[in-house]
């Protein structure tokens, strides 16, 4: 990470100084978090928009089949319960045909694990990929659940 020098004079103008760039907000994020710097990720992620700063449980690198178990949990049962899981279904980046969606509606209890499953495999898939796509989705709330 490029260091840079950043004079601001409160709280708000930190935001809108890192908030210019969503890319620089999230590098600033995992820095901070790989540093320990637990207070000021909490801050960021009570003070950024849902899903601007990244994964804060697991690392941006962790592939996505590793993630802990509960919090996988956590993600599929918001997704199918909400009926959010569609959304994702329909994404380009997890190529899941309409009548596989069907077929998952109609066959499955837990439909978005299916579809988390699949796209794991068919890909290179991170957590710091699955927070893309749930904001992508416009799902940032449940990316801030990663």
């Amino acid at each position: 990470m490029q260091k840079q020098r950043c004079y601001v004079r409160n709280a708000e103008h930190f935001l809108e100084t890192i908030s210019e760039e969503e890319a620089k907000t999230r590098d600033l994020f995992r820095e901070l978090r790989k540093a320990n710097q637990f207070e000021i990720t909490e801050w960021m992620r009570d003070e950024f928009p849902a899903g601007s700063t990244g994964p804060v449980k697991s690392d941006d690198e962790q592939k996505a089949s590793d993630m802990n178990y509960g919090r996988r949990l956590e993600i599929t049962r918001i997704l199918t319960a909400n009926g959010l899981w569609e959304k994702l279904a329909s994404h380009k980046d997890i190529d899941i045909r309409p009548i596989d969606v069907k077929m998952l509606k109609i066959r499955n209890e837990d439909p978005s694990e299916c579809v988390l499953s699949r796209w794991e495999v068919s890909n290179k898939s991170t957590v710091g990929t699955m927070y893309d796509l749930l904001v992508d989705c416009e799902l940032p709330d449940v990316a801030d659940h990663l």
